[in-house]
């Protein structure tokens, strides 16, 4: 029996392990997925997404402008805060 349960997993060419990924802390780096839901011919052909390694856990994000579609290549990672939490 097949599961009606929407996931939001996403299978990626660009990366094949974690060793694929950015090792660096606190820096947020662009990385191309090729993946075709990530991919605006116009804007973000190679369907890029930002990774950030944080207190040793690696998040991933994508931006959701309609404008630049760029996943905030240039944030500044900062840590936790009460409206955070």
């Amino acid at each position: 029996m097949e599961s009606s349960k929407k996931t939001n997993w996403v299978p990626v060419t660009g990366v094949s392990s974690m060793a694929d990924l950015p090792q660096d802390e606190n820096v947020v780096k662009l990385v191309d997925t090729m993946a075709d839901q990530l991919t605006d011919r116009g804007t973000n052909p190679t369907g890029a997404v930002s990774v950030v390694n944080y207190e040793g856990k690696t998040y991933c994000f994508a931006s959701s402008c309609k404008c630049c579609q760029i996943p905030l290549a240039k944030a500044t990672v900062l840590p936790p805060n009460e409206e955070s939490r």
